[in-house]
């Protein structure tokens, strides 16, 4: 069972760590995307009757299968991490060396980032995908007022999305941690085995009388 166990906090940590890689992944792909796409000041034929900032409708193409990868990838991590920690949880207590306040750290950080992620990709993404696609369609029929109202839209939620991305990606990386440091302390033994340091010093300990005495072999 503790092999078992070991197995699933392996894998836990696994998806914490790929959910975290994909979250800066992101962020940093974002970063380099954007302000490179309006350097270059592109224009699209397809959107010829929408006179401005082409490069954002460009990038925005780009940005949207970005984004849209990255929340699959935080969807399957974020569901191989609940079920790991869930079907752990109720196990791990009586495993030696685990420390019960961590496990309760943990739970709260997974809380934590389940409701951060349930949030971005089930209401805040839908929606500003709404926003973004509407927008295209009203700038490719010409349609100035009505694209930029949906742009306006998709503007309000921007900063939002950017603020829960990053305090995803600061939960994960915590969760991570404690993850982390409860692994390693499953190895630690409740006891003292027959080859660890604490028996090794107590034999030291049993023959020390010998020594002091004189006693010879």
């Amino acid at each position: 069972m503790a092999k078992t166990l070991r197995i699933g906090e392996v894998v836990h940590l696994f998806s914490l760590s790929v959910w975290f890689g994909c979250l800066v992944a992101t962020g940093v792909a974002a970063g380099i995307l954007f302000p490179t796409i309006r350097d270059l000041a592109p224009t699209s034929a397809a959107f010829a009757q929408y006179p401005d900032d082409h490069w954002l409708i460009i990038a925005g193409h780009v940005g949207a299968k970005l984004f849209a990868f990255s929340d699959f990838i935080q969807l399957v991590c974020a569901a191989l991490a609940l079920l790991t920690f869930g079907l752990a949880l109720a196990k791990l207590r009586k495993q030696p060396g685990v420390r019960p306040w961590s496990m309760l750290a943990r739970a709260v950080i997974m809380t934590v980032a389940i409701g951060l992620v349930s949030y971005e990709l089930f209401i805040l993404a839908p929606r500003m995908q709404l926003s973004l696609h509407s927008f295209w369609e009203a700038a490719k029929a010409g349609n100035t007022a009505e694209a930029n109202r949906f742009r306006e839209a998709f503007d309000q939620d921007h900063p939002i999305a950017s603020s829960v991305m990053g305090a995803t990606t600061v939960t994960v990386l915590i969760g991570w941690f404690f993850s982390a440091f409860n692994l390693a302390g499953m190895g630690a033994p409740s006891g003292c085995g027959g080859n660890c340091a604490c028996k090794r010093k107590s034999d030291a300990k049993l023959e020390e009388p010998a020594l002091i005495s004189g006693t010879r072999p």
